[in-house]
């Protein structure tokens, strides 16, 4: 039987290209409490140095797929594929 493995597809290049934590803050409202510690939470596990400062640009995705492995006692019907679930990022509009 094949063995399916979790994983993730982004495109090669960034769709709205790179933007800064303090552009992410306050010029598309993402201040929810939890934001910079789930963010750095993020950098820490895959091994990246926390930034100084909120002004270091980052690619930004439209979207990313996530793949998980086949889980036999959720459903039975599951392909050897496993799940995948698009993650669609939209910005709101600045006011």
């Amino acid at each position: 039987m094949e063995e399916h493995v979790c994983g993730h597809k982004v495109a090669k290049v960034p769709s709205y290209g790179n933007v800064t934590i303090d552009a992410l803050i306050n010029k598309y409202h993402a201040t929810d409490e939890w934001f910079t510690w789930y963010l750095e939470g993020f950098l820490l596990a895959h091994l990246f140095p926390i930034p100084p400062s909120h002004n270091v640009p980052f690619g930004v995705f439209k979207h990313l797929t996530v793949t998980l492995r086949q889980i036999l006692q959720v459903s039975g019907h599951l392909t050897v594929t496993g799940l995948s679930n698009m993650i669609r990022m939209i910005f709101p509009e600045p006011p």
